[in-house]
């Protein structure tokens, strides 16, 4: 056991020392200078990695399907689905890494994080659906995760294979407060895809337009 009383002022390196007294069975205590690296040595560590991969975000859903292009030069909007596609034999990829996508390839999609791409390329194109979920993404540790339309009240979340069939726990809470009449649930988890629905209560049916910042949690367990 050690006792330190004297320390370097700011802030210290690993071998700055300290004045303290050591004390060792059958013997006597004894004055040491300790190295900053030695008394961290003294502290228990603790493993604080989660048992899991989250995906933590609020879902807001306004109107019917309508399938949009976002040519070259435009902005795109955060939180919104787009996938790359080209717009002509001569196209010529670009980058757009810097926004939410996982690779430039064509056909990938990904939930836009900024709103303006490294580059958008020759005859490069981003489509989207107005009806799709718009997202405001709070913690992703999964991976790439992107939202595609169905039906009315019925959208699909999806990955590359990320969410381990019956490893998959998702928590979703519809709307906000004062609309009881509300319910959003999930069905049909897969390794690549999770069913979203949104439910007026009332009328036991399935509708657009209910999503109102939603929160949604998706754990991948390891």
């Amino acid at each position: 056991m050690a006792i330190a009383y004297s320390y370097p002022k700011g802030t210290p390196a690993l071998n700055d020392t300290i004045i303290g007294i050591q004390y060792e069975e059958n013997k006597e205590p004894a004055v040491k200078q300790f190295s900053i690296d030695e008394v961290l040595d003294l502290v228990p560590v603790v493993n604080t990695e989660l048992p899991y991969k989250v995906y933590t975000a609020l879902l807001t859903q306004i109107g019917e399907s309508s399938q949009q292009i976002l040519t070259s030069g435009n902005s795109l909007t955060i939180g919104v689905t787009y996938v790359i596609t080209d717009d002509g034999p001569g196209y010529v990829l670009g980058d757009f890494t810097n926004v939410g996508a996982p690779n430039n390839e064509l056909g990938t999609s990904f939930v836009a994080t900024g709103t303006t791409p490294n580059d958008w390329g020759t005859d490069i194109i981003l489509l989207y659906d107005t009806g799709v979920p718009v997202v405001t993404v709070l913690e992703n540790t999964i991976g790439n995760i992107w939202f595609t339309y169905i039906s009315a009240g019925e959208y699909s979340i999806n990955s590359n294979e990320l969410f381990t069939t019956d490893k998959t726990f998702v928590i979703i809470v519809a709307g906000s407060v004062g609309r009881p009449d509300i319910l959003a649930t999930y069905t049909d988890i897969t390794d690549s895809n999770i069913s979203l629905l949104s439910y007026r209560i009332a009328e036991d049916d399935l509708q657009d337009d209910l999503l109102l910042n939603a929160s949604i949690e998706i754990r991948v367990y390891k």
